[in-house]
């Protein structure tokens, strides 16, 4: 028989092994078809004899789908609830504002990362994450195996593809587009929650991923960022079992293979934040990093908070520096979207404390926000969605929502607003560890500045992947 928990752990299970999540613009997307096609597959789902969700799946049933197009949102993976990962996959199409199923995922995962990868409406990148069985004794999270398989995904075909294996398996780790069109994976945490410094490069002209320079610490939840110069900026996250945040970063030469120590340090310990590269604001911070929230400390049983502190990283002098007007809500695992005129939305995340050891959270003591801020660069201070209460910002969402995604679509009759999707909390700002993986999904429409409710998915999940199909 399965354990029952507070909702508390089923929050910090989930939360604790999401990526963090970089969000890019759209250059010459390609047109929306009208008409779509149909294709012929079978679906598999997760085999119903496992009392948890496992990488064996059993064919169910066929049925006859459309596949996406261009400008869709493809949705993959997550946890459905405690201790289940998922391997089913979906998207969102903005003409009808509805989910549509696709195939399935070989492996089931949470906490993976998607890639477009370097052609027209082309395959999708799927690695990393969490799968097979997971198990509770004594409020401990036990993970029985990670995935060491790559996928891609063909929209052609609505299938994914094995396309060999990651040198080494790992969650919570980032995965980047390098300026030549192969993806930097890099860091995240192995068997047992160890982090590793461990990175490789995937190449998509080959299908194969290589190991490159290892990063001079070991790292997860932490962030990578490309800069316009090409190379990427790896800053925070965890470093130990222990949960120890950091304050410091390093940069990735993709000519060189090698990491290198940056000069300046974040003002506080950084993991399971966000960065954004500013572009489009058409002020001094273009061409800048944002770093927002997370959580710091550290330490053996330690008690970690989540951050109100937003920082920008210049490239030119390679140091950090606090934004003028910092964020109101303190916020991890939240979602930050570089949005058309080149302001940042910030959008949900887990508020109060956390318990991080063994490279697992336990016992979240704050809850889930439902509230959102726009940091504008021009004024280097962030604005609430929405207005501001007596000390936080006034829930404008029509979910709380953390470690959820929202993407920006930049074509079609939805060009300009945020689709987010999932995550775990409730139809209103959560206490004490409540929520749930969510099915909902809203849109934010800059132009009104309001969240709206959308079409729901098929599947609850958090932790999951979304990619542009562009």
């Amino acid at each position: 028989m399965r354990p029952k928990l507070p909702a508390r752990y089923l929050l910090s299970a989930i939360v604790m092994i999401i990526p963090p999540i970089a969000m890019a613009g759209c250059a010459g997307c390609l047109s929306r078809f009208l008409i779509r096609p149909t294709i012929h597959y079978e679906v598999v789902q997760d085999s119903p004899d496992s009392e948890f969700a496992t990488a064996q799946s059993v064919i169910t049933e066929a049925k006859t789908l459309v596949p996406p197009q261009a400008g869709d949102i493809l949705v993959f993976g997550g946890a459905t609830g405690f201790s289940k990962p998922s391997g089913t996959a979906e998207f969102f199409d903005p003409n009808t504002k509805k989910f549509n199923g696709t195939g399935s995922m070989i492996q089931t995962r949470v906490g993976p990362i998607g890639t477009e990868l370097a052609t027209p409406l082309g395959k999708v990148l799927v690695a990393g994450g969490l799968t097979g069985s997971i198990s509770v004794k004594k409020a401990v999270l036990t993970i029985k195996a990670q995935p060491t398989d790559i996928e891609l995904y063909d929209p052609a075909t609505g299938t994914f593809s094995s396309s060999g294996n990651l040198v080494t398996p790992r969650t919570g780790y980032t995965q980047t587009t390098l300026a030549n069109g192969k993806i930097l994976i890099a860091g995240g945490s192995t068997a047992g929650g160890l982090p590793t410094s461990a990175a490789e490069i995937f190449d998509p002209s080959t299908s194969a991923s290589s190991a490159t320079g290892n990063m001079l610490v070991p790292r997860m939840l932490h962030s990578a960022t490309l800069l316009p110069d090409g190379t990427v900026l790896i800053a925070g996250g965890v470093i130990d079992t222990a949960g120890v945040a950091v304050q410091t970063a390093e940069l990735y030469n993709p000519s060189t293979g090698k990491f290198t120590p940056v000069t300046g340090h974040l003002p506080v310990a950084m993991a399971g934040h966000t960065a954004t590269l500013i572009e489009g604001c058409g002020c001094s911070v273009d061409g800048k990093v944002l770093l927002v929230g997370g959580f710091n400390g550290g330490g053996v049983a330690s008690v970690q908070s989540a951050n109100a502190v937003a920082v920008v990283y210049d490239p030119s002098t390679g140091k950090f520096t606090s934004t003028a007007g910092q964020p109101i809500d303190d916020r991890a695992f939240q979602s930050a979207t570089l949005l058309s005129n080149g302001t940042v939305l910030i959008a949900g995340g887990l508020y109060g404390q956390s318990n991080v050891g063994n490279g697992i959270a336990f016992g979240i003591y704050g809850g889930v926000r439902a509230s959102a801020e726009i940091y504008d660069p021009s004024t280097d201070s962030f604005t609430c969605v929405g207005g501001q209460g007596t000390t936080n910002c006034k829930p404008s969402m029509a979910n709380s929502r953390a470690g959820h995604t929202a993407t920006l679509m930049t074509s079609g009759p939805l060009a300009g607003q945020v689709l987010l999707v999932g995550g775990v909390g409730a139809k209103t700002t959560t206490s004490r560890g409540k929520g749930a993986a969510l099915k909902s999904a809203e849109l934010y429409d800059p132009v009104g500045g309001k969240f709206s409710a959308t079409g729901s998915m098929k599947s609850a999940r958090a932790g999951h992947g979304a990619v542009l199909l562009e």
